[in-house]
């Protein structure tokens, strides 16, 4: 299945940030942040993708989602 982004305010959200931000040194990486430049939902951990790897444990809402 593919993903999907269902707009709230007309426009398309866009990634803002992400935490840590790529490049970074982690000796233990436990999560990721997604800022996104407005709010979407439809957010699925498997729509993130880390080194190759589905993302798990997603929580968030908004334009803020931490997996």
């Amino acid at each position: 299945m593919g993903w999907g982004l269902w707009l709230v305010s007309g426009q398309v959200p866009m990634v803002v940030g992400v935490d840590p931000v790529a490049g970074s040194v982690v000796s233990n990486l436990t999560a990721v942040t997604v800022s996104f430049s407005g709010p979407v939902s439809g957010v699925r951990a498997e729509d993130l993708i880390l080194n190759g790897s589905w993302g798990t444990n997603l929580n968030g809402s908004g334009s803020v989602y931490t997996f």
